[in-house]
């Protein structure tokens, strides 16, 4: 693995931001379709939360506002990643998403937590497909990503301009939109973001479908300060927000049937 440019990339930019917009995205889209008993307590997956920091404000505001314990379990690539969850507190292990389930974890948790990981990912059905099989029959998806048709990916491509949500290599820097360059400059100790995959809100939501998750209720979720376009946009059209959230439960795979 230590010859993996993937894995060397995620030994360095493994999750340690605290988003907090994604949590209250999240939490609220929950509150309008999900229930929970009162003194049951929850299991929760956090996948590729890094150092668990993001999932562990999930859980402590998710306790606070419906009343339920979170046992809260967390599964990383980054061995870097998994150390600093574990010296935290935390329960994680290293584990990758794209692998076969593990038979104890199989059906196991009420929720599961996939926030920015997906574009991340080169098997991403792989991924989504154990998505699946961790969920109770009754659980939860959560899952954020980037939006390929955000209103600014949508301007920067309308100028000839590299998409925001797309990097070109894992050099930290803005090839092809100056733009976003000035407005989000690197510092001499970031590291790219490392996106592979980036769907539009209709090809999340089909690609879902397609390996059995069905999508609830979607949010737009609002990354930067200074995106006060999405700000106008999260609450009723999140398809053109530049980061989206998707609530989903157990469904039926919904594979149309191909055309001779």
């Amino acid at each position: 693995m230590e010859h993996d440019p993937l894995q060397k990339h995620y030994e360095q930019a493994f999750g340690q931001h605290v988003a907090a917009s994604r949590v209250d995205v999240a939490l609220r889209l929950l509150e309008k379709s999900a229930h929970f008993k009162p003194g049951q307590p929850v299991r929760a997956l956090d996948i590729g939360g890094g150092d668990m920091r993001l999932g562990r404000l999930f859980a402590n505001r998710f306790a606070e506002q419906f009343g339920v314990q979170v046992e809260l379990e967390g599964w990383d690539v980054s061995e870097a990643g998994v150390q600093r969850a574990v010296a935290a507190g935390e329960k994680s292990r290293v584990q990758s998403i794209c692998d076969e389930v593990p038979a104890e974890a199989a059906g196991q948790f009420d929720l599961v937590l996939f926030f920015e990981v997906l574009e991340h990912l080169v098997d991403t059905g792989a991924a989504v497909a154990n998505l699946r099989k961790l969920m109770k029959p009754d659980g939860w998806l959560l899952l954020s990503t980037p939006n390929l048709a955000g209103w600014i990916d949508r301007l920067s491509l309308l100028f000839g301009m590299q998409p925001h949500s797309m990097e070109v290599s894992f050099i930290p820097y803005r090839f092809g939109n100056p733009l976003i360059g000035r407005l989000l400059p690197h510092g001499p100790n970031d590291v790219a973001a490392g996106h592979l995959r980036v769907f539009t809100l209709r090809a999340l939501k089909e690609f879902l479908r397609w390996h059995g998750i069905r999508p609830v209720r979607v949010g737009g979720c609002v990354n930067h300060p200074f995106d006060f376009v999405s700000r106008l946009f999260a609450g009723w059209w999140p398809g053109l927000v530049g980061d989206v959230v998707v609530l989903g439960a157990p469904g039926i795979e919904e594979r149309p049937c191909k055309r001779n």
